[in-house]
């Protein structure tokens, strides 16, 4: 199950979101996309784990808590 991680801070990178992920279980694959003219992340991510159980652990355990969110 893909999961999407929305408002993120452009500073974010891979390896912190699978620290954060890998606390609930085991992450497939991090994907940040960037904007195609500047290079620069889009506030948005999608975090694959290794299971559909892992996944809904991570939703029903953290979906209200910020992750190193973007300023407003």
């Amino acid at each position: 199950m893909s999961i999407y991680v929305g408002n993120l801070s452009y500073e974010i990178n891979q390896e912190d979101l699978n620290e954060v992920f890998t606390e609930y279980g085991t992450v497939k694959r991090v994907h940040i996309p960037s904007d195609r003219e500047t290079g620069r992340p889009r506030g948005f991510a999608f975090v694959e784990m290794e299971s559909e159980l892992e996944s809904w652990h991570f939703l029903v355990t953290v979906t209200t808590t910020p992750v190193n969110t973007s300023p407003a």
